[in-house]
């Protein structure tokens, strides 16, 4: 869905000036998102961009934000590089913001569990990092008792962080209680030695729609296809109680034979329990049903169907 196509969200030609501005806030956080996804995709395709030369065209309260996100990136693919990283570093690129260098050098070093090629977790080797969802990292690692390839995905977080840590576990029970060809199974549990939690899923080695996106619109009858086959998904989740509330082209995968997974159900509750994390805002904005965005606890089956409709318009028009 584009940015124009947000509008859609307020009630109409009379909307309030609050939802106006609501409105633009949504466009400035897809702006944001997307420019920290394209920065991290470019370290993981093997180049080494500079976060201060990703601000131009972002909003102006937004800049100072974006420069320590995309820092903390930057510097955590060095060290996976093994490149020197320290405060002489970037003192040359920022003059006279030691103690602003020195701050975010200490939080990238505790700011999450990062695993690296060939590092073993258990059983598991891990081999690169696949993708990051809304409280984790995804792994591909492989399986060296059962010789095949899975993911593997591990909390974000400080080790100890137990609300990242919860949010992982409880991720993984909401997914090894569901069985349906167009979800993914769970194959294992554990914590690191660090005490973070992790779990084992099936390696999907398709792209992931919002990959897909990125060739250009999808013939129709591809589409439909792939958004009824997360739609049974969704029915199948629906019918247990549950609504996923994060539907978007990032999180539906397609595996080796290009059949739809539905993944990351990270921000998913039960209808019958309002877990803490639907409090706040949660969720992709330019995919949320109205309701969902003006109080998240009121998220209902129709608000994912909302969020189905959004990625099969996305799928047809590019």
């Amino acid at each position: 869905m584009t940015h124009q196509e947000a509008s859609a969200y307020s009630s109409g030609a009379g909307a309030a000036e609050g939802e106006e501005a609501l409105s633009l806030s949504w466009r400035a956080w897809e702006r944001y998102e997307a420019r920290c996804r394209e920065f991290e995709g470019r370290w993981q395709r093997g180049e080494s961009p500079h976060a201060e030369d990703w601000l131009s065209g972002v909003d102006e309260e937004c800049r100072e934000a974006l420069l320590e996100d995309l820092l903390v990136i930057e510097i955590e693919y060095r060290r996976r590089r093994g490149e020197r990283v320290d405060q002489a570093c970037f003192q040359v690129r920022f003059p006279g913001r030691d103690s602003w260098i020195a701050s975010l050098l200490a939080a990238s070093r505790t700011c999450e569990t990062v695993l690296v090629p060939g590092e073993r977790v258990g059983r598991y080797r891990v081999e690169n990092l696949v993708a990051r969802g809304a409280f984790g990292s995804v792994y591909r690692a492989y399986d060296e008792q059962l010789d095949r390839s899975v993911a593997l995905k591990v909390a974000h977080g400080r080790p100890g962080d137990t609300v990242v840590s919860e949010q992982l576990r409880y991720e993984s029970q909401i997914l090894a209680s569901l069985c349906h060809p167009h979800l993914v199974p769970v194959y294992d549990v554990g914590e690191l030695e660090n005490g973070s939690p992790y779990f084992v899923m099936e390696f999907l080695s398709g792209c992931s729609l919002e990959e897909r996106l990125r060739h250009g619109n999808v013939a129709w009858r591809q589409a439909v296809e792939w958004v009824v086959q997360a739609a049974e998904a969704i029915d199948y989740v629906h019918r247990r109680g549950l609504i996923h509330r994060d539907l978007k082209p990032a999180n539906i995968v397609l595996d080796a034979n290009q059949q739809v997974r539905v993944t990351d159900f990270g921000l998913a509750f039960v209808r019958t329990t309002v877990r803490a994390h639907a409090q706040g805002l949660a969720g992709t904005p330019c995919y949320m049903a109205p309701e969902q965005l003006r109080d998240p606890p009121r998220a209902e089956p129709a608000s994912d169907i909302w969020a189905l409709g959004a990625i099969l318009y996305e799928l047809l028009t590019g």
